[in-house]
């Protein structure tokens, strides 16, 4: 018997408890404190709430389900509150509002026009509606967020501060509608779960680190209107591809932007482009891109640009009007030649450190010989490799420290060189045929791209497709005859053809 009336009043205090743990409530400003139980699990609230209100919903350790879409916000004006607020205004969501409550459904007021710094940072929300009356998102507003999975920051924003997003694991789909001309430094950091972005039309800044540690960030589709990308914006960031060759309006890209992709096998970057920060695409494992697809008009290649990026296609620099290329802007690729281009006046110390495959490299049309910083072939077998140089400069290359290091050989700046060039047209994996003016390739392994170029190491165009063993591209709009054409296989392997037009 006794133990059955425990049972029962276990029972009945169960229900009690959880009736006390649901709350609805019509409130006045500051009256939630007497309304709710510590206990609360759920609690929709009506009526008017201010920032006082915020600090007893903070701390409802045990709340699943908070629905204040109902609620209006009042001004506050009184004693510093455990926020540290004194003040704060009408239809605004106050600083650090929610800060960790670990509710899992949230809705916010219906009518808000603002939601301040750290509102809902660290809450425990898989999605949240932004209210389309919200004007103005400040710093870290949803920062820290370990659920969030998806948002949209709706059309009505005109306002977004730094690091609103930043740390969210879990976030993988973003709609930004908002009104918005920059996206703000470090807007995404480390949203290492992000795949897909929808930036708006008219954004023409992405701010410093806005997805640097985007590991899951594979693609990304850059409005035509952007006008920089800052500092390190998607430095370690899962890119596999960028394409920035139609970004007419493009004019600079920040230092170390991407770098760290470990993904990124290929760039492409316009003529627009006439800024560019040192190591703007250094350290990437897989790039294979050709430098002058990825130096847009910049007259001096930056410090540490390519620096430690395994880069195994030909450099060809000649089409760059460069006056000066940078210390360590080479240094650590894969490439087996170099042509400088005849503007070079100044390469910098380490420029090209730590090249094992170069064999090639061809200064024969340069006018005067290039001053040197310190080390610039660094742990680079100089000997085995051939440096062409202007028959009238000869003798002085063969007496200036470091360009003497070289095989030195005279060469007429005008003859073609195909040192660079490997030929595996010939009974080898890759097939290269010209029906009339279509160039048609086979391959026995998947073809991801081509990069066509004339003799001279112009990029022609850079052409992209769905993995496929064969592949066919019109050729009529280009007045060369000989082609290189450079393929990146499924296999990750780089071949080069040259193919003549007939």
């Amino acid at each position: 018997m006794n133990l059955f009336r425990h049972i029962l009043s276990a029972a009945l205090l169960a229900g009690a408890s959880a009736v006390a743990c649901a709350a609805v409530v019509e409130a006045t400003p500051g009256s939630l404190a007497s309304q709710v139980s510590p206990d609360e699990t759920s609690l929709t609230v009506t009526g008017s709430i201010d920032a006082s209100d915020f600090d007893v919903i903070r701390n409802l350790r045990n709340l699943r389900t908070l629905d204040l879409s109902g609620a209006t916000v009042a001004a506050y004006s009184g004693d510093r509150l455990e926020s540290g607020i004194m003040t704060s205004g009408a239809d605004i969501l106050p600083e650090a509002a929610l800060l960790s409550v670990p509710a899992t459904t949230v809705k916010l007021p219906a009518g808000i026009v603002a939601i301040q710094a750290g509102a809902l940072g660290n809450i425990g929300a898989r999605e949240i509606d932004i209210p389309s009356t919200v004007k103005t998102i400040e710093a870290g507003a949803f920062s820290s967020l370990p659920a969030l999975e998806r948002i949209t920051v709706p059309a009505s924003v005109t306002s977004l501060g730094d690091r609103v997003f930043k740390d969210c694991p879990m976030l993988s789909e973003v709609t930004i509608l908002a009104d918005i001309t920059e996206l703000p430094a470090s807007t995404f950091l480390n949203c290492k779960a992000l795949t897909d972005v929808q930036l708006p039309a008219g954004l023409k800044s992405i701010g410093e680190s806005a997805f640097a540690g985007c590991v899951a960030l594979k693609s990304i589709e850059m409005p035509a209107s952007l006008v920089s990308i800052g500092d390190l914006a998607f430095a370690g960031a899962g890119l596999e591809s960028l394409d920035l060759s139609n970004h007419s309006g493009l004019a600079a890209i920040g230092e170390w932007a991407f770098s760290n992709c470990n993904d990124l096998l290929d760039v492409a970057v316009g003529s627009s482009v006439v800024s560019m920060g040192r190591g703007a695409f250094a350290l990437n494992s897989q790039l294979a891109s050709e430098v002058t697809a990825m130096a847009g008009n910049v007259k001096s290649l930056p410090s540490h640009f390519v620096y430690g990026s395994t880069l195994t296609g030909v450099n060809h620099l000649e089409n760059l009007a460069l006056d000066s290329i940078g210390d360590y802007a080479l240094s650590g690729n894969l490439a087996t030649a170099v042509t400088l281009p005849a503007t070079v006046s100044h390469i910098g110390s380490g420029a090209m450190e730590r090249m094992p495959n170069l064999t090639s490299l061809d200064a024969s049309s340069i006018k005067a010989v290039p001053s040197l910083g310190k080390d610039v072939w660094a742990e680079t077998d100089q000997p085995a490799a051939v440096c062409y140089v202007s028959p009238e400069l000869f003798d002085t290359y063969s007496n200036t420290p470091q360009w003497r290091e070289f095989q030195l050989q005279k060469k007429d700046p005008s003859a073609v060189d195909d040192t660079h060039i490997t030929d595996v047209a010939d009974g080898a994996a890759v097939r290269g045929v010209f029906d009339g003016m279509v160039l048609r390739l086979e391959c026995d392994t998947e073809i991801r791209q081509v990069q066509l170029y004339d003799v001279s190491g112009r990029v022609l165009t850079i052409h992209r497709a769905a993995p496929a063993r064969t592949m066919a591209i019109d050729t009529a709009p280009f007045d060369s005859r000989v082609f290189l054409v450079r393929l990146l296989l499924g296999d990750s392997s780089t071949p080069v053809l040259k193919l003549v037009r007939p």
